[in-house]
């Protein structure tokens, strides 16, 4: 695993811009790309730089990745955590 693992990481470092920019594109996190641990159910989250890769984390594919990076719901506007004081909150109120 460890080195399929580092295997993704020294093909992106060498072959810029093969990595996809969905994540990215649905989060609204400009510049994100992700790419598949073959044979694990691992992704790497990175940005590419002029003069290196910016890796985020390195998660299992079904984690809650917008909960990870702290992105706000769309809906609401609030970060995950925000929006578990908000409902928390109601929750607590007499009705």
């Amino acid at each position: 695993m460890i080195a399929a693992v580092r295997g993704v990481l020294d093909h992106i470092e060498q072959h810029s811009g093969t990595g996809s920019p969905r994540i990215g594109q649905v989060l609204n996190i400009p510049g994100l790309r992700s790419w598949r641990v073959s044979g694990f159910p691992l992704i790497w989250l990175y940005f590419e730089r002029k003069d290196c890769l910016d890796v985020v984390r390195l998660l299992g594919e079904r984690q809650d990745i917008p909960s990870i990076l702290n992105v706000p719901n769309a809906e609401t506007g609030t970060a995950p955590d925000e929006a578990d004081e908000i409902a928390a909150a109601r929750r607590a109120r007499p009705t």
